[in-house]
């Protein structure tokens, strides 16, 4: 392996590395590990039809179709459906963002309650 052009590197060329390692290693965290993006809410939609809205605390087994969703500590999964390529099945629980199973029709995702998610400011007091 050719490390030569870290004989050139300036401190700066350094400090703008460890910068970019810092920022890139906070947004991981933010997206993968933080509970920012959490939900309180599961919202299925079939059809393009909000057919359930369900709080993600509640454990409940869900047999929509020929497909059935697990909801389970504060995860949402798809347990098993009739897909050819069982996409939905493969992609696991997830805790934030959703599950789409095209063939289905049938999109799950994981939102926050807007009610509970409404602040103040100071213009409205």
């Amino acid at each position: 392996m050719n490390l030569d052009f870290l004989k050139s590197a300036t401190i700066y060329d350094i400090i703008l590395f460890a910068l970019l390692l810092i920022l890139s290693l906070f947004g991981m965290v933010y997206v993968y590990g933080g509970s920012a993006n959490q939900g309180d809410r599961v919202v299925i939609d079939v059809n393009n039809i909000q057919a359930y809205d369900l709080p993600i605390d509640n454990d409940k087994v869900i047999t929509q179709g020929n497909m059935i969703i697990e909801i389970k500590g504060k995860k949402v999964r798809v347990k098993d459906a009739d897909c050819p390529n069982k996409l939905c099945v493969k992609q696991g629980w997830i805790v934030s963002g959703s599950i789409i199973c095209l063939p289905n029709k049938v999109v799950i995702m994981i939102k926050k309650n807007i009610e509970n998610s409404i602040k103040t400011d100071a213009v409205s007091g």
